[in-house]
């Protein structure tokens, strides 16, 4: 069974349920979580991470988008940060499955035309998880913006692999940063894609 989304009132409790049965259940979406693990503790589960196809995420030269969020922001946190984010840097948003129906394809060339992308790390129910987005930017060469959590430092190193931020006025400020200082930033983004084909592609994902 693969589980890309669990949580405390679905998924954890069916992956319970279902381990008689199952020779393995792998879930995507919280690498050994402090979290998770607290609840799932099933000998025949895997901790993994979502597996990326590079025929979508890959590096790229053309980088013609500065800053965007490529995702949906149905959820009220995400449109409120999103929202007074806006008001200190213009931002390119876009996306969502259900919002805009962009294919995988429009998608994937969205994230790789980014030089900076944020993500954030909370699910609906307020807890944290590594969201597949945060792959697909890194592997896209993206400068990473993730909202703290422990879920993603259990694979990415902040301020080395990725920049972590935790309010609005931090993110701003951090952006603005590293939108003046593109050499570092330049530097961050390639450690990050460095450490993703060393540790999480296609292929370490299956063995």
């Amino acid at each position: 069974f693969l589980w890309p989304d669990t949580g405390p009132i679905w998924g954890m409790g069916t992956i319970r349920d279902l381990a008689p049965y199952a020779d393995l259940h792998i879930s995507h979406d919280n690498p050994k979580s402090d979290y998770h693990t607290n609840f799932i503790k099933e000998k025949n589960h895997l901790f993994l991470w979502s597996p990326i196809n590079t025929n979508f995420f890959f590096l790229q030269d053309k980088k013609d988008i500065d800053i965007s969020f490529i995702g949906s922001a149905r959820y009220g946190y995400r449109q409120q940060f999103l929202d007074e984010f806006m008001k200190g840097v213009p931002i390119f948003t876009g996306g969502g499955q259900r919002e805009s129906g962009l294919s995988a394809e429009e998608y994937a060339s969205l994230i790789r035309r980014s030089r900076m992308s944020i993500n954030f790390s909370e699910s609906p129910a307020m807890f944290s998880q590594t969201k597949a987005r945060v792959l697909e930017i890194i592997s896209s060469g993206g400068l990473l913006f993730e909202s703290a959590n422990k879920s993603t430092r259990k694979m990415f190193s902040p301020g080395i692999d990725y920049i972590e931020f935790s309010t609005y006025s931090d993110l701003i400020e951090k952006i603005r940063y590293y939108q003046s200082n593109k050499e570092e930033a330049g530097q961050i983004a390639l450690n990050g894609f460095n450490k993703f084909q060393e540790k999480y592609n296609g292929r370490v994902f299956w063995q």
